[in-house]
């Protein structure tokens, strides 16, 4: 894994500096769970087990570790909806856009009647797997119950409020349910070979009608009362025309398993699964046909909108829509589906991930702190295992065939670097800008003392795969190795190698971190710590699981692994929380931003995001401010308004950190609140319809976490940057943002001037733009003020 021991050194003291704010102000450092969120891939990437659209428009999607997601837009986006519950869930069902269901494991049900905003849970009869919920009308529904191979049919008359269990006559593992009218159903499943049941009373009694002849039935479907498709494991596709008495095999040109089918008249169906493959039927399922998609993937739910819209989606977040009949398709906002080993952030804003799969990119870049990545090439189609910069433009990355690549301009352009060796290099490391080091899997160790333009063979540890590498200094140094769960030291940079004594057992060493010179961690099945440069290791006191790898900065550390694990200390790794499972996917990397933010990567392209919860108290802010336009002076008051105020960073590039959008009263005052504030300087930035941006005075106004501040800028010229203020009363004196910029571009202008002049003439009135006294009458006065700022050649300032 990468170095960040060097940058450490370079941000020691703000961190000191930020630790002793928050020790003065009280922060309290109790462990608390985080809100972790998806970057890669969007929305997120969690097994989607099920979608469901009410109209065009409305779809919802539910799915693993209680995944549920709306869309408003037709599936072009989606959104997250809390559904109070981690439980996965396997089933949805809505009877209008605000009143569904969502069902899953552990015998959970929950109703909405808002959309998904809001969620009760249903008190249900049995804790097994729920895996299927339907309903015929308002009152009457099933779920179907699975434990083991045993299955069973509930049925509820009351909405859901009670639960009856139903003879099933002796169908085991059920996986779909259907019904063509309030009284004839039809479900089924098997685990080894078919079985279909039906109903004719409204589920009250069930008979075996098919067992044994076909493979497992993941899906039923009916387009009338007679004929009906049930679709399977192998490619196997059933069909009855005689309401279910008797069931045919017609073949479907495929072996992949099959587990949704849809169809959009009586004629023309589609069936979706594993693989590549997207069945059609237009002769109503007599034969099937075969589409090869351009994309391959595990699909659980196929859905097909009123307006002929395709929504596929499935394993590990793939969510895919096809308007033309499943000839094209879109995929939700996707990278990479790379497995991402290494992430190293230069600043807040820049980061770097690598990884590998396939043909897809092997790095990937952001430049505005995770909210969007974009793909590099980096002349190599090869994997690359490790990423480490050295200072604010210069990286390394290694991977397979010896391949090291450097740049020189933070990541944006890479090229190759001639390492001397064709062993596979899964870690890179500078402890110094000149001096750095690569470990092999092959047990070999490659050093540069010219910043990388010349690599040289050191002695090596053994002949055992190693992991991870970290130096603390020039010289002294770390590798663990993924065997035989060794680690090894140097204090003459690389010549010579002593084993350290550990207590990790039973799995490969896969990381190691040191946060200063002494103090250092190991993952594999536990962690383990030193304080003592190695001499000696403790074990810490973890959940058991396979971690990959930890980061700590001062006293904050996490660490991840297998199965989607992530754990959290505050207290330099004395004691641990877990953290609620965010993702089943396999983490390989996390790392610091100097503003605490975390990011963590992993398989199938996963990219996490969190600041840790202990840093997002509420900072409220008391701002007075007044608007040159909306401001009497004979009364000493403004009209009320909203305003947005922002706070920004108060050195360059002045990064966004959070927003309110609040009222601002007659009497100037607005109170709002801002999370995720470190203590230090800010600007405080106020945007108004048709003001000018106005910033805080320079320098930047100092914040001190979970406290209340206040500021106005309605006393002094001076509260204003470059003294960007209007004079508007002399008793009380008082100061106030310049009006007139109509249209936002930062300046008043003729632009403006013609935008009043047209609204003017044509008597426009109501709450608009042009409005600049906030009479809402669009007149002279209007006019005037921004003729007073057009001739005073008033403009946003800013540093």
């Amino acid at each position: 894994m990468n170095n960040k021991y060097y940058n450490y050194k370079k941000i020691k003291m703000k961190i000191i500096l930020t630790l002793i704010l928050i020790g003065i102000t009280g922060i309290s450092i109790s462990q608390q769970s985080d809100d972790w969120e998806w970057q890669n891939p969007k929305p997120q990437g969690n097994n989607i087990y099920d979608i469901m659209f009410i109209n065009d428009n409305i779809g919802y999607a539910a799915g693993k570790f209680g995944t549920f997601l709306k869309t408003t837009d037709g599936g072009m986006n989606w959104e997250f909806k809390n559904s109070q519950t981690l439980v996965d869930l396997s089933s949805i069902y809505f009877l209008n856009p605000d009143t569904g269901y969502v069902s899953g494991l552990s015998g959970y049900i929950a109703k909405t009647t808002n959309g998904g905003n809001n969620w009760s849970t249903i008190s249900f009869p049995t804790t097994n797997w729920l895996k299927k919920i339907i309903f015929t009308n308002n009152n009457t529904g099933y779920v179907i119950s699975s434990f083991s191979i045993a299955s069973h049919i509930y049925k509820t008359t009351d909405a859901g409020l009670s639960w009856v269990n139903q003879s099933n006559g002796g169908a085991t593992f059920l996986n779909d349910i259907f019904f063509t009218d309030s009284q004839n159903g039809y479900s089924v499943g098997s685990s080894l070979f078919s079985t279909i049941i039906k109903t004719t009373n409204g589920g009250n009694n069930w008979v075996i009608v098919e067992s044994g002849d076909f493979q497992q039935l993941n899906s039923v479907f009916f387009t009338n009362s007679s004929t009906g498709i049930a679709a399977g494991d192998n490619g196997h596709v059933v069909r009855t025309t005689n309401s279910g008495i008797n069931w045919s095999l017609v073949g479907s040109a495929t072996s992949m398993d099959l587990n949704s089918i849809e169809f959009t008249n009586q004629n023309t169906g589609y069936i979706a699964g594993f693989g590549y493959n997207l069945l059609k039927t237009t002769n109503t399922g007599v034969s099937w046909t075969v589409s090869t998609l351009n994309f391959e993937g595990y699909f659980h739910t196929f859905e097909i909108s009123n307006n002929g819209t395709f929504h596929l989606a499935g394993e590990y977040g793939s969510m895919f829509r096809s308007t033309d009949l499943g000839i094209n398709w879109i995929s939700q906002p996707n990278v990479t589906i790379a497995t991402l080993w290494d992430v190293n952030f230069i600043d807040d804003n820049t980061g770097v991930a690598v990884g590998s799969w396939n043909d897809d990119s092997n790095l990937i870049r952001t430049t505005n702190g995770g909210v969007n990545w974009n793909s590099i090439n980096t002349g190599s189609s090869l994997s690359l295992f490790s990423v480490d910069f050295i200072d604010d433009n210069t990286g390394f990355a290694c991977g397979t065939n010896g391949l090291i690549i450097k740049t020189i301009n933070a990541g944006e352009t890479w090229e190759t670097i001639n390492s001397g060796t064709i062993a596979i290099l899964v870690g890179i490391n500078f402890p110094t800008p000149s001096t750095g080091y690569t470990a092999a899997s092959n047990g070999s160790i490659r050093k540069t003392t010219n910043g990388g333009m010349n690599w040289f063979a050191v002695s090596p540890t053994s002949n055992n795969s190693l992991s991870s590498i970290f130096f603390t200094d020039e010289n002294i140094g770390y590798v663990t190795a993924a065997s035989f769960n060794q680690a090894f030291k140097t204090t003459n940079g690389g010549n010579n190698w002593f084993l350290m004594s550990h207590s990790l057992t039973g799995a490969n060493i896969r990381s190691i971190f040191f946060v200063n010179p002494d103090t250092g961690y190991m993952t594999a099945t536990g962690i383990v710590r030193t304080t003592n440069a190695g001499l000696s290791w403790q074990s810490m006191n973890v959940p058991s699981q396979m971690y990959r790898d930890v980061r700590f900065k001062s006293n904050f550390g996490y660490a991840v692994g297998a199965s989607g694990k992530i754990i959290k200390s505050t207290n330099y790794g004395d004691s641990w929380i877990t953290q609620p499972t965010v993702t089943q996917n396999e983490l390989y990397s996390v790392d610091f931003t100097s503003e605490f933010n975390v990011y963590v990567t992993g398989l199938v392209g996963t990219i996490l995001h969190t600041i840790p919860t202990e840093l997002r108290q509420i900072t409220t802010l008391n701002l007075t401010s007044f608007i040159e336009g909306f401001y009497n002076p004979f009364s000493n008051s403004q009209i009320s308004d909203t305003i947005k105020v922002y706070i920004r960073n108060a050195t360059s590039p002045y990064l966004l950190k959070d927003s309110a959008t609040v009222l601002m009263q007659s009497n100037g005052s607005s109170e709002m609140g801002f999370s995720g504030l470190l203590p230090g300087q800010y600007y405080i930035v106020i945007k108004h319809r048709n003001s000018i941006e106005t910033w805080s005075r320079s320098g930047g106004e100092n914040i001190i976490t979970g406290t209340a501040i206040n500021y106005n800028m309605t006393d002094q010229i001076t509260k204003a940057f470059g003294n960007n203020l209007q004079q508007v009363d002399t008793s009380p004196l008082r100061f106030a943002i310049f009006s007139g910029d109509v249209n936002q571009d930062g300046v008043v202008d003729g632009t403006d001037m013609s935008l009043i002049d047209n609204d003017a003439l044509n008597s426009v009135t109501g709450y608009v733009n042009t409005d600049i006294n906030g009479d809402e009458v669009i007149d002279i006065s209007d006019f005037a003020v921004a003729d007073n700022n057009v001739f005073s050649i008033v403009s946003k300032i800013t540093p």
